[in-house]
């Protein structure tokens, strides 16, 4: 039977003395640190949660968003049960989440 390997915890002084050690520094150095992602590798972005208008809606505050039975709706926030925060035709503001339903 092979006995287990034993291992030496070094000091941090010993394993900063080693990393200065002179073929060290040079073999660390051939590693390139990893890539940061970018604007040009964007995260992959989740599907958007979309709902039809199952009635009209008429806007009655410049935050509400306005639609007509039928329309696709964008949504941006469900947090809240009753109103959500949705996007159509360019337009942001907050419905009825009870008027639409998922698609």
């Amino acid at each position: 039977m092979v006995p287990p390997m034993q291992y030496k915890r070094n000091s941090l002084e010993e394993r900063a003395h080693t990393i200065g050690t002179p073929g060290m520094a040079s073999s660390l150095a051939s590693f390139p640190p990893p890539r940061r992602p970018s604007d040009s590798m964007p995260f992959p972005q989740r599907p958007a949660m979309q709902v039809r208008a199952m009635y009209d809606f008429t806007a009655e505050e410049q935050d509400e968003l306005a639609f007509s039975a039928g329309e696709i709706i964008e949504v941006l926030d469900h947090s809240d049960s009753s109103w959500w925060k949705g996007r159509l035709r360019g337009r942001i503001g907050l419905f009825p989440a009870n008027y639409t339903k998922p698609i």
